[in-house]
This record gives structure tokens, sequence and C-alpha cells, in this order.
């Protein structure tokens, strides 16, 4: 409200446009690891996958900030869906937290950031 009636918004399109952002952000929801298993959230869902159930990773980085870089994660299930998740850090730190995690026939590929190869 205070976007609207300060000197920032003021316009009803303006009003609009960032409601639907927050509310976007809200129902994508935030996903992650837990010890056996990963959280995919999507359109208000959530899913738990054992790691049981993974057959592959590909971790790709794919941005570098002040704050440290970002690796986008890929994993591939034994039905053969694909669930991405975004991850603050470095490639290396977060396979060593996955081969912990995973069963040592889990693939952990490394992708080239920008190479086009992580289409959904």
């Amino acid at each position: 409200m205070w976007l609207v009636n300060g000197q920032i918004g003021g316009r009803l399109d303006y009003a609009i446009f960032l409601a639907l952002f927050i509310m976007i952000n809200i129902i994508f929801g935030v996903g992650g690891l837990g010890k056996n298993f990963l959280i995919s959230q999507s359109f208000g869902l959530r899913r738990r996958i054992d790691f049981k159930h993974i057959t592959e990773i590909r971790l790709t980085p794919f941005a570098q900030t002040s704050r440290g870089g970002r690796v986008l994660g890929q994993f591939i299930t034994d039905k053969h869906q694909r669930i991405q998740l975004v991850f603050s850090g470095d490639v290396d730190s977060l396979r060593g937290v996955l081969q912990t995690r995973v069963s040592e026939q889990v693939s952990i590929e490394q992708g080239s950031s920008g190479s086009g190869s992580m289409g959904c």
C-alpha cells in the first residue's frame, strides 16, 4: 500500500503488477534439500522426492554476484521427471553436499554456463 499511495506508485496498473509479482513468488515457494530427500514446490504444491528415486544430477553455474555464485541443479528421477532448483554457492561445494546424500550410482555432472543444455 505504501508504494501505491507514495511517490513511486499511484497508478492502478503498477499496483496490479506488484500484487501479481508478490503472488507469483508466494505460489512458487521455496524448494531445497533434506537429509534423505529434496523438496520441489511449484504452483502451491509441495513434492517430496526421496534421493533413491534420483538417477542423475546436473549442476550448472549461471550467475556470479557480489554475494557469491548461483547454481542451477537439475535432478532427473527414475520416471524421467526433471526437477530444477536454484542454489546459492558454487558447484564444488554443492557437489560435495549431494555426494553425501545420494547413492554412488547417481552421476553428478557439471554443465557449462550458457551452454543451453539445461532445457526443460
